[in-house]
């Protein structure tokens, strides 16, 4: 039976991603390495500064290295001691914070993808400023991979300053 150009189609939506209350709006957003002990002073200041006053969202990516025909394989995600390292940092870095005197709350987001993962969180958030704490890739998997830095430039457009 053929349908009439009159009756819509049914469109499939998909569920939002995030669940759970919306994080606070800030003006800072962190992203420290999950295997630092702390994030280092410079960065620290850097968001204690953009923030002026308003909480600091502070977040860690945990790669998922891949996937098998679409999902992700067991073996592939981030094992329990990752996520405790990321865990970890995160505290080290709301510590850190804290005793800069700006209020602060984080975030651990598992991924293939950190830049659209990080973007994401800086448009849900509201930032304005993006500090990356991270080391840089260098050698073979600079040239494959890329800067981060430039890719979030090139996903936020304007909407938020990168610093690293």
């Amino acid at each position: 039976m053929l349908r009439s150009p009159s009756v819509p189609i049914p469109l499939l939506r998909r569920a939002p991603r995030r669940t759970g209350p919306a994080p606070p709006p800030s003006s800072a957003l962190l992203v420290v390495s999950q295997t630092s002990a702390a994030p280092s002073p410079d960065a620290v200041a850097r968001a204690v500064e953009a923030a002026d006053g308003s909480p600091v969202t502070v977040m860690t990516v945990l790669r998922i290295h891949g996937s098998g025909l679409g999902v992700p394989h067991p073996g592939l995600l981030p094992t329990a001691r990752e996520r405790e390292q990321g865990r970890a940092a995160i505290a080290a870095a709301i510590a850190a914070l804290e005793a800069s005197g700006a209020p602060a709350h984080g975030e651990i987001a598992i991924t293939r993808a950190e830049a659209r993962a990080i973007a994401r969180t800086a448009r849900a958030v509201g930032t304005t400023t993006v500090i990356l704490d991270l080391p840089g890739p260098h050698g073979l998997r600079h040239l494959i991979e890329g800067s981060l830095a430039a890719q979030l430039r090139r996903r936020l457009r304007g909407e938020a300053v990168v610093v690293q």
